[in-house]
């Protein structure tokens, strides 16, 4: 990918963009999207009321979903201590959704993984923290299952692999590794496997559990930085943080999405379909959006946002946002390819 951006974002996908504007609000609280279905018809976030934005001032803090006919979202899960419980991550796999919850604001250690089911419109708990500090809590779902890595000793890290209809829990992994991601039908996740070595990605069937070899295109990596997956593929910024990698299933080799050079470093990497979402180190901090059809990019907030994924949903959240309006929904196989640099 060419590493400069277009200056003018085409007229196609600003009229998409426009057409999958959600409002920010909901009553007496805002609303900060956290997680969207498959196809992009079901989007969740957090409403807080009362005072957010200071330390101990939200007064009632819930889970909610939105209906997009009605543009109304309606509450599913009311988080037990406004003041300091708030929702790190979810996805909906098209019936449940699972989602991490943090329950302190000065530590990432004390969390819990819960499930709702939009059958049932019940919550339950699927596990908590063990009290060792490890990587940031983030959870991923797909066909009745989910996985999430757990601290469980000093460098000790577990990755779990729960069946949501059986409601068995079973570990998969067990190492120095970070957060683990669903791709296609395998789950993967990095892991260093020797002293002094930098980690590598290893694989095990979503199916089974069962450890299976490393796919190809994957074997052979620089220093990965920070990683994202969603559907078939893996995205992940390698190095100082300049370039970002995809792998999908099916190709050989990754390829290079975007390489900054010597310009500003990116951060939050993410990806939907053929799109793949970054921000700039920059001042501001915006968003960009990436294309792997034609390797253009465009900016897509002017200043800090960040996204969250699923298979062919992209949300693009920007919380900075003076509008009614803080975030809209883009379903990426619907849009055209963007015209090359």
């Amino acid at each position: 990918m060419n590493q400069g951006c277009l200056k003018t974002m085409p007229k196609s996908w600003r009229q998409a963009i426009d057409a999958g504007r959600v409002p920010a609000m909901s009553g007496d609280g805002r609303i900060r999207p956290t997680a969207v279905g498959p196809d992009g018809r079901a989007l969740f976030g957090e409403l807080a009321a009362g005072d957010p934005a200071r330390i101990d001032g939200a007064t009632k803090k819930e889970i909610v979903r939105y209906d997009f006919v009605s543009r109304t979202w309606s509450p599913i899960y009311a988080m037990p201590d406004a003041a300091t419980d708030q929702q790190v991550d979810g996805v909906f796999d098209g019936r449940r959704m699972v989602f991490a919850l943090q329950h302190s604001l000065t530590s990432y250690d004390d969390w819990s993984v819960h499930v709702w089911d939009q059958q049932t419109n019940e919550a339950r708990v699927l596990d908590q923290d063990a009290g060792f500090r490890g990587p940031l809590i983030y959870v991923d779902a797909a066909a009745g299952k989910a996985v999430w890595s757990k601290a469980v000793g000093k460098n000790i890290v577990e990755v779990h692999l729960y069946d949501l209809a059986a409601s068995r829990d079973q570990v998969i992994a067990r190492g120095q590794i970070g957060t683990a991601w669903i791709v296609g039908d395998l789950v993967i996740w990095p892991q260093i496997v020797g002293p002094g070595s930098q980690a590598v990605f290893q694989a095990a069937s979503l199916t089974s559990g069962n450890r299976v070899e490393t796919p190809a295109g994957l074997s052979k990596t620089g220093p990965l930085t920070q990683i994202a997956a969603s559907g078939s593929t893996l995205v992940w910024i390698e190095g100082n943080f300049r370039a970002i990698r995809a792998w999908r299933i099916g190709w050989p080799e990754p390829r290079t999405v975007f390489d900054s050079g010597r310009d500003r470093a990116v951060d939050d990497v993410n990806v939907a379909g053929d799109i793949v979402s970054w921000h700039s180190l920059e001042p501001g901090q915006p968003v960009y959006l990436g294309d792997m059809r034609t390797g253009s990019c465009t900016q897509v907030t002017e200043r800090n946002g960040y996204t969250v994924s699923n298979k062919d949903a992209m949300v693009v959240i920007y919380p900075e946002s003076k509008s009614s309006f803080g975030a809209f929904v883009v379903r990426p196989s619907r849009l055209p390819p963007l015209p090359e640099k």
